[in-house]
This record gives structure tokens, sequence and C-alpha cells, in this order.
């Protein structure tokens, strides 16, 4: 018997684990393979829920991890997305990542025959799924913030990507990574890109199980043609609004049009502070671990150009040397087009920090809101 924890919501944990007694243990001893027996969970629980087997705490899922006295991690695709920090929290630990699995979405349960049940938990590494994915379809920005770290206010001219490379480059990086959580479309300012249609109904095509999300400061949502609405509802893709000071007096009018387009949204409270950790000393090797591991950018994957970092800054960083000319290191993407590139590698890279990390403190300043100074200073971006 493999002794096994499922890490997650309680609720989704007790499905899967009745998934395993029922139908896993029975395909894998008819294939010579072992048992799990599910001894444990370790996440969520609400109050009012009575797990079945005993819930572990973080400490002591490390600790049993460390003794080894659990074989299998089982982690449920919709257990692992958007901020899902678990496997960076081990890594960083010294945790190997080879006993911890992905179980497949709840939805295939339902159609997994018994030759795919054994297929139903991959290792963490083969499976091609990522928990969150961004990627820009406009650099520039209508707003211009003070700290951005997309340096949207420094980009001098539009910068939209070119939309067939991003068309083959993406359906490229499908075959390296079939299933995302949260797919977030973003910019700079995404709605100023005129093919947006285009690229949220690729993004759906490739990714059709996705949490899908357009990133915008909604400036321009009453202008927006009826299509893109259209598109947004078909597509069933959420605008994710960002509520910064200019936009106070008029989003009340805003969003009384999403409603009545009926346009699935969500809305942040107003964004009054902005924060600051860029600096221009490099730290120690242990400062730069450190940081990110601490950091929580370090899953905001980014695709862009044909690459994938595990956050914007190797992307957005070139703004920031051209307007100051300086020299922070751009470095950190993973070429899709690598020779010998495939999901396992490309997984393993995502874990560890990059050069640009030296230049990102451990502590963040905050600052008020306000747009950047014209022309920029260094003080509109560097942590004091």
């Amino acid at each position: 018997m493999l002794k096994t924890v499922i890490y997650g919501n309680i609720i989704i944990s007790e499905i899967v684990k009745e998934f395993i007694e029922k139908k896993y243990n029975k395909e894998a001893l008819a294939a010579g393979g072992e048992e799990m027996a599910v001894e444990y969970f370790a996440g969520d629980i609400l109050r009012g829920q009575e797990p079945s087997v005993p819930l572990l705490s973080g400490s002591e899922l490390l600790q049993k991890l460390h003794n080894n006295d659990i074989q299998i991690l089982i982690v449920p695709k919709e257990c692992a997305m958007g901020g899902f920090s678990l496997p960076w929290t081990l890594f960083s630990n010294g945790i190997s990542l080879e006993n911890l699995y992905f179980a497949d979405r709840l939805s295939k349960m339902e159609t997994t025959d018994s030759i795919e049940i054994l297929d139903y938990f991959t290792p963490f590494f083969e499976t091609k799924y990522l928990g969150y994915l961004e990627f820009h379809v406009a650099d520039h920005c209508n707003l211009n913030c003070k700290a951005c770290e997309h340096y949207s206010g420094l980009v001098k001219e539009e910068v939209y990507p070119d939309y067939d490379k991003f068309e083959k480059d993406f359906t490229k990086f499908h075959n390296l990574i079939d299933d995302i959580g949260v797919l977030r479309i973003l910019g700079g300012e995404p709605l100023m890109n005129k093919d947006i249609n285009k690229y949220m109904k690729l993004a759906r095509s490739l990714y059709p199980d996705a949490r899908i999300y357009v990133v915008t400061n909604g400036v321009l949502l009453k202008a927006m043609p009826e299509e893109f609405y259209k598109v947004m509802a078909e597509e069933n893709i959420v605008l994710s609004i960002s509520f910064y000071p200019p936009m106070k007096d008029t989003m009340p009018e805003v969003l009384k049009l999403l409603d009545e387009k009926k346009v699935n949204y969500t809305l942040t409270p107003l964004n009054t502070e902005f924060g600051k950790k860029q600096i221009l000393e490099p730290q120690s090797d242990d400062e730069t671990i450190m940081a990110f591991y601490k950091c929580s950018q370090k899953m905001c994957n980014n695709f862009y150009d044909g690459k994938v970092a595990a956050c914007f800054l190797p992307f957005t960083t070139k703004y920031f040397n051209e307007y100051f000319d300086k020299d922070l290191p751009e470095d950190g993407a993973i070429d899709i087009y690598e020779l010998g590139m495939n999901t396992r590698r490309l997984k393993e890279r995502l874990l560890y920090p990059f050069l640009r990390c030296r230049y990102c403190s451990t502590e963040t300043e905050m600052i008020p809101w306000d747009v950047m100074h014209n022309p920029s200073v260094l003080e509109d971006w560097i942590k004091a």
C-alpha cells in the first residue's frame, strides 16, 4: 500500500479519495501495481466539515514528507490554480517533487474508462498543466501608473505582439502545456489592442477548461464595440477590472453598462497604494533565493514572444533599461523552441530564481497611487 495524502479543498479531496478506493485501486491491482491508501488530507477545511481521514497542517505535511512517511502526495487540478505555491514550498524545503502527482479534472472522472483510470494521476513534472499563465497583448498603457512593474508608462510607443506569430508560438506552447487553471490576458492595457477578440478566441480554443480573464483598468470599456462583449460571452471570459483612482467617479456607470450587457466581471477594491521593491544594487545569493521563494510573482508564469518566464520581469525590464540607460538583467526566459525542450524541463526551470531576482527586495515599500513624473525619474520605480 502506498501511503497517500490528498492536498486541497476537503470536498474535492473526498471525491478523489472515493475515486481511488472504488475505481483506481481495483485497476491498479489488476495491472500488477500497488494500491493507494489515503491516510491524510492537507489543505482547506470549512466549519462544519468532518474529513474522513486526519487533516495535516502545513508543518505536519512537510515533516511527514521529510521522514518519508508519505509515498504519494496528490493535488487535484482544481486545487492547483492561480496562486498555488505548494511545489515551491516543497522544493525550497529540500523535498523532492518526484512523489507529487496531479489528479486530473473532476469532470474527467465520469468519462474515464478502465484503460484510462491508471493515467488519472500523473507526476508533477510530466503533467502538461500549469495553474497559472498570463500574456501581454499590449505593452503600453493609458494610465501610466508610478511603480508599475510592467513599466508600461515607460513604453515610448504602441507595442503589440504580431498576432500570426503569437498564434504559432502559443500553439507550439500547447504541445508542452495542454491545460491551464487560470489564464489572464493583460498588458499594459489589453483593450488598446484592436485584435483583442482574436486573442480571446485563440485562448479559449486551446484551453477550453481554463478560467480566462481579460485584465483591464476599465477606461475603455464604454467605448468597446458590441462584438467585444459578444465574444466574451461566447467564450465564457471574465473581465477582471483593476480599480484605480482615475476611474473612481465613472466606475459606477461602467459597472451599470456591464450589468446591462450581462458581462461576468470582477472588481478589485480601489487601489490607493502601489508597492516598490526594485533596487539597483544586487542582493547576495542567499538574499536572492529568499526573495524568490517569498515572492508571490514567482507563480505569475508569463508567455511572451515564444518564451516563458516565472514572471513578467524578464520581458518588461528592457523598458526600464532603455529609459534610464541601465543594465538590469533581462534573463530568465525559457525558449519553447529550444532543442530538447519538453514539459519536465520547462517546469523544472520555472522553480529556480534568475539573475533579475537579485534586484527585487524581500521588503516592499508602499507608496500612494500616482501617475509617474513626466519625464519619469528613478524614484518612480526604485525602492528607497
